[in-house]
């Protein structure tokens, strides 16, 4: 399934759910964010955005609709660095990809506040029902220790698993991948549709918790 097709879906579960608490790891300028607004307008939708300069669009492209916070959200909380570069057709950030090797992309690097998951939902003391994830690479970060208890409590988790991060080769792309899947199914997801596998592409995978 593409993006748009497991997000469709995931909004449709959404708009089912009564008052949400929404954690989106990854709102780049908010789009993601109107959407699932629209959906369930009364979900509180946390929007977590690493890159500065799409944080500030963020916040006033999603006035009233998300709690939006600069920060990264990876394998331990203090200061990261992260590469914010120019992509196709917006800016985009990652802890893993160097500028120059993506494209020829320009960009520069810059430091921001980090925090694990766990220790996030902790901050703003909620559980989160539904995480989306879209954050070009720190998504094996965030599981390489181990599913999140933030994760685990979830009721639906939308992760993108990005496979040009310029860190990885194509059979550890496949390892991690196989061993995220593990992680969710031991945690009693489903996916929610057969997954085809795709080598050097990105995956995009609907997981719900199965009652």
């Amino acid at each position: 399934m593409s993006l748009r097709a497991e997000f469709a879906m995931a909004l449709e579960l959404l708009s089912r759910m009564d008052k949400p608490v929404v954690v989106e790891v990854g709102s780049h300028s908010g789009g993601g964010v109107l959407k699932m607004y629209t959906a369930c307008p009364s979900a509180k939708i946390y929007a977590i955005e690493a890159d500065p300069d799409n944080y500030t669009k963020l916040i006033v492209r999603t006035i009233g609709a998300a709690d939006c916070r600069n920060l990264v959200i990876g394998s331990v909380s203090g200061r990261a660095r992260i590469n914010c570069y120019r992509g196709k057709n917006s800016r985009r950030s990652s802890v893993y990809s160097e500028v120059g090797k993506i494209n020829k992309a320009r960009g520069d690097v810059k430091t921001v506040s980090s925090m694990t998951l766990d220790d996030f939902c902790e901050h703003i003391g909620k559980q989160p029902d539904f995480i989306r994830f879209d954050c070009y690479g720190g998504e094996y970060e965030i599981f390489w220790h181990g599913i999140p208890e933030a994760v685990k409590a979830a009721k639906m988790v939308l992760l993108t698993m990005h496979c040009k991060s310029g860190l990885f080769s194509g059979h550890v792309y496949d390892h991690l991948r196989k061993r995220i899947r593990k992680q969710m199914k031991a945690a009693g997801f489903k996916a929610q549709k057969q997954e085809v596998k795709m080598r050097h592409k990105h995956q995009f995978v609907l997981w719900v918790k199965e009652e």
